[in-house]
């Protein structure tokens, strides 16, 4: 998760994001066979967030140029770059915080045109 930087910390709560689902700028699920018991057992992915930006680069790749298509189904939505990503974080039972995780484009936990994987 250091590989994502400081810019990337989440200090929101489970209530202020699930705000953000009504507009479907934040997606959450189990870590399934990751999780670990009353550590880790939840992610949640933010779409085009300001570490997102932070850390694009200057295209996306081709073979996961889906993964960065908006919930509105237009590529991108930003006016510095072409496209956005969803940056994905797990949560820290424990501590009660968000840890970064990396980029859904990467991690692929769900596909932006379906629902998150459970």
């Amino acid at each position: 998760a250091d590989i994502l930087g400081d810019d990337c910390n989440e200090n929101r709560s489970w209530t202020d994001l699930g705000r953000m689902e009504v507009n479907d700028r934040m997606r959450t699920g189990g870590l399934g066979k990751l999780m670990q018991p009353g550590r880790y057992e939840t992610w949640a992915c933010i779409f085009d967030s300001p570490c997102a930006h932070a850390h694009a680069p200057s295209a996306p790749p081709a073979d996961v140029a889906e993964a960065f298509v908006g919930p509105d189904g237009v590529v991108g939505t930003s006016d510095d770059r072409p496209w956005g990503d969803w940056t994905c974080y797990v949560y820290a039972e424990d501590a009660m915080v968000f840890e970064p995780w990396g980029f859904n484009s990467h991690l692929r936990l769900f596909s932006p045109a379906a629902m998150p994987m459970a």
